[in-house]
């Protein structure tokens, strides 16, 4: 039985007048992700978005 690790990732939004809101994902070492490979997680504390493991 293998253990995964989930890597955690960081959203940066920008909006520009007139122009509707980007949402990128990023790891910790700057590697961008994309929307369709982020996991939301609910804790007491809030959200929390993780990378979705590219093993199952």
């Amino acid at each position: 039985m293998s253990k995964t690790t989930k890597t955690p990732v960081f959203f940066i939004a920008t909006k520009t007048h007139k122009e509707p809101v980007v949402v990128n994902f990023y790891t910790k070492t700057g590697k961008m992700v994309s929307f369709d490979a982020v996991q939301k997680v609910k804790t007491k504390e809030g959200v929390h978005f993780f990378e979705k493991s590219s093993k199952r």
